[in-house]
């Protein structure tokens, strides 16, 4: 509630000689009005005047909590909603383990033929029009939402709009002891009443709230972008092999690069050298081959020529000895003197 004594506003207490010291033989009824000082707690609350005098605004007991804390002004709100023109008695319900609440409303029999020809209705003569009208979910829509406007016109918060509406074809009166001499609604009476039916319209909101909060999930779901892990040193490998994309290109892609991996893996074997051509060696393919003597090739086939380097490489010749030299030299001497 948003009445506190700083603001000379709050329930009044009562004390004195004149008062008395509870109820006869109530002693629960007792406890709940009296306090341990014999104070009398009226229900009603006041507010101080200018002039000192004390003033009623409003009642303690139509005030109900909702579950995020709210307080709700029962009576107030069932003022403002009934100057709608489809209903003519209204009762406001809400609880402290609900965060909106609902409403109980007897419907105007003076425009329920002109509703039903809004609407294009088939009316049944055989049964009762205010029956069936109350049972109609577009009527209950069009009260809901003028309803509505009424509350957004008079700048009510939003916990104080009417989520669900039960209409009732008969009156609150004493005759079903839903109201007072005075047509004061009696609301232990009415909870007792339509207890099934408020159960009903919370699981209807229950049910409402489950299936726009799954909406809204999926929307964010589908607006979120898609982030990655950053890999660590050596993930990146493993998981090229694991990953398959699902396109034909891209699963031919990871192939190439599975086989690339491979060879820098594996170690390089030697490889023979090709046949005749006119393509130079590698470098690495020169360091690693032989000198073979070359064999006489008896086919009518020309040798390729040779180039410069592998030239120089094959056909270098050794310097004889001098003693070789000089043997060589006396050998030819003989044969000249022999010949003359």
């Amino acid at each position: 509630m948003d009445y506190n004594a700083s603001d000379d506003k709050g329930e009044i207490w009562i004390r004195g000689p004149c008062v008395s010291m509870g109820y006869y033989k109530d002693e629960e009824k007792t406890k709940e009005d009296f306090d341990e000082d014999n104070w009398f707690h009226s229900g009603d609350i006041g507010s101080w005047n200018d002039d000192g005098t004390l003033k009623i605004i409003d009642r303690k007991k139509n005030f109900f909590k909702l579950a995020q804390g709210e307080y709700v002004p029962a009576e107030v709100l069932e003022g403002l909603y009934n100057k709608n023109k489809y209903t003519t008695q209204l009762w406001i319900y809400g609880d402290s383990h609900e965060r909106s609440i609902v409403a109980v409303g007897v419907l105007n029999p003076i425009i329920a033929e002109n509703l039903a020809k809004e609407l294009d209705l088939e009316i049944n003569e055989d049964e009762d029009l205010i029956r069936e009208l109350c049972e109609n979910q577009e009527v209950k829509k069009i009260i809901l939402d003028e309803m509505l406007q009424i509350a957004k016109n008079n700048k009510r918060s939003p916990f104080e709009f009417v989520k669900r509406i039960h209409l009732h074809y008969e009156e609150f009166n004493t005759d079903n002891d839903l109201a007072t001499p005075t047509m004061k609604l009696k609301r232990p009476q009415l909870f007792k009443y339509f207890q099934e039916v408020i159960q009903d319209m919370y699981e209807d909101i229950h049910e409402e709230e489950h299936r726009l909060a799954k909406e809204e999930a999926l929307q964010k779901k589908k607006k979120r972008p898609q982030t990655t892990r950053p890999q660590k040193n050596g993930e990146e490998e493993d998981n090229k092999k694991k990953k398959r994309p699902s396109s034909a290109r891209g699963k031919k892609k990871n192939d190439e690069e599975d086989e690339e991996s491979n060879k820098d893996k594996a170690t390089k074997k030697k490889t023979k050298p090709k046949d005749n051509s006119n393509e130079e060696l590698s470098n690495e393919d020169k360091a690693t081959k032989k000198k073979t003597k070359p064999k006489e090739d008896n086919s009518n086939e020309e040798k390729p020529e040779e180039t410069n380097e592998t030239a120089k490489k094959t056909k270098k010749k050794a310097k004889p000895s001098p003693d070789e030299e000089r043997k060589s030299n006396e050998e030819g001497s003989k044969e000249l003197s022999e010949e003359n």
